[in-house]
């Protein structure tokens, strides 16, 4: 009896270890580490231009790259190293990157001084930003932006402190300083951006490890709204920001405590949403801080197993999203925010890795739905046409779909209000349309249905379907010779 009973526990133990696993490691690497060169220790920054996902990396010995793939799978480079510029030019790393006014925009950092270069096809660059704007002190512009239709670059001035520039086009010599650079009293640099409640606010970071501060501003002036490393001068470490269910949120690092992630609904009044950096000690700060599919997504560095990425549909309750560091702890930490994009609604983040070089991987989306076909009938007024459809479960949990209707102007009724599928599974439903025994020949009436996964709210798809009255009833009841004396009639 005791052994059936170690038996039975075991297996409910392997029962919900398979849960935790299942919901944790629904992600695959896209691409060789390094993109095939191990020197490229950290994919630094990822964006979606046209119909490209772009990805730049940080390589301390051989000088930053840019590639690009159409499917987030396959990908080829679109500049030489260091864009083809001498060693003593050459960015090392990629630091952000930013679609403005139709270019893709990519500032670049950790060597020789900061330059910002764009293109509006995704192989020709130009430079637009050269030599830290002027002052070569200026080593890295960390964080780009769009605000009120100018477009905002944060920068690291190595003596100074941390600036805001902006530009109305982002061509070369347009951009001027917004942001004093003595804010602090060291080298100090932005590590995030967020529009929230129309403003732009800055998340900022000191080497000299003062606490962090948060600036803002309306359009016009920047001020400090946070000085104090939120009330705790042991919080020295800042994140990315961003903008989830009313609240602006950014991540940030204690010295004791570890990790944190803050919160405040009017910009000024802060509260603190994890304690305890996420329950492990080893946890030195948040660097990710993105919404994705009406969820809130955190990362956090960890030297020891790796980062680990969390995320939340409340913004205060967390789950934990991967694996440790996906399975190596060599992936220690993502570039804040800048690593992170959706493409494709598929969510990818960049890692640095030392050792084996960058990587970057995408969230393999457990939810996913294909409704089927669009379609055209049609009826004599009075009749009901009815329409057969597929859903299909396309994502990799069992799922629940909710059907429904909209836009449409006659009646139109469901065989179903909801559809259960297994993941890969299909199950066809109707649509029946009542066509108004009033309406004119030719009139047509579009519905548009859409499919909606349960498990996120995010995930739909949609089909239209448009009927057409063909003839009026008591026409098409007539003997056709009739109808077409009748017809004939002056």
């Amino acid at each position: 009896m005791k052994q059936k009973r170690v038996v039975v526990s075991a297996l409910i133990l392997l029962f919900i270890w398979v849960i935790i696993v299942t919901a944790v490691s629904t992600w695959q690497q896209v691409n060789n580490n390094g993109f095939g060169d191990l020197q490229a220790s950290e994919v630094s920054a990822v964006e979606p231009f046209g119909d490209y996902l772009y990805a730049g990396t940080s390589n301390a010995t051989n000088s930053a790259r840019i590639f690009r793939s159409p499917d987030g799978l396959t990908w080829t480079p679109v500049i030489d190293p260091g864009f083809g510029n001498p060693h003593d030019t050459a960015p090392l790393a990629i630091l952000d990157m930013l679609v403005f006014n139709g270019y893709l925009y990519a500032s670049t950092g950790r060597g020789n001084a900061a330059q910002i270069w764009r293109t509006v096809d995704g192989v020709n660059w130009a430079r637009v930003v050269n030599a830290g704007f002027g002052d070569p002190d200026i080593v890295n512009i960390t964080v780009l932006a769009e605000f009120n239709g100018l477009i905002y670059a944060g920068a690291t001035h190595s003596i100074t402190g941390a600036q805001i520039w902006r530009s109305f086009t982002g061509d070369s010599n347009s951009w001027t300083q917004v942001a004093p650079s003595a804010a602090g009293t060291s080298a100090a640099g932005v590590t995030g951006f967020a529009v929230f409640d129309g403003a732009l606010y800055a998340a900022v970071e000191f080497e000299d490890g003062s606490p962090v501060q948060i600036w803002r501003s309306f359009g016009g002036d920047w001020t400090a709204v946070m000085t104090n490393g939120f009330g705790n001068s042991n919080t020295v470490f800042a994140g990315g920001m961003a903008e989830f269910s009313g609240y602006l949120y950014v991540g940030a690092g204690n010295t004791v405590h570890g990790a944190q992630l803050w919160r405040s609904g009017d910009g000024t009044n802060w509260t603190q949403v994890i304690n305890l950096g996420f329950g492990g000690a080893d946890n030195e700060k948040a660097e990710l801080v993105y919404t994705f599919q009406n969820q809130l997504y955190v990362s956090e560095k960890n030297l020891s197993t790796g980062l680990a990425i969390w995320r939340s549909s409340d913004g205060l309750i967390l789950e934990q999203a991967n694996l440790d560091g996906f399975g190596d702890s060599e992936n220690i930490n993502t570039n804040w925010s800048n690593a992170t994009a959706n493409f494709l609604n598929q969510l990818y983040v960049g890692t640095t890795n030392a050792i084996d070089g960058g990587e970057l991987w995408q969230q393999e989306q457990p939810f996913g739905v294909d409704l089927s076909p669009n379609a055209t009938l049609q009826g004599a007024a009075g009749q009901i046409v009815t329409y057969t459809l597929s859903v299909t479960n396309t994502g990799k949990m069992i799922d629940t779909f909710n059907l429904g209707v909209a836009g449409n102007s006659w009646v139109t009724e469901l065989s179903a209000p909801s559809i259960v599928l297994a993941p890969g599974s299909s199950s066809t439903f109707t649509v029946a349309v009542t066509i108004p025994s009033y309406v004119s020949s030719g009139t047509a009436d579009i519905v548009t249905l859409t499919a909606t996964s349960q498990g996120n709210l995010a995930i739909n798809d949609s089909v239209t379907l448009t009927t057409q009255c063909l003839e009026q009833a008591w026409r098409i009841s007539l003997p056709l010779v009739i109808r077409t004396v009748f017809s004939k009639q002056p």
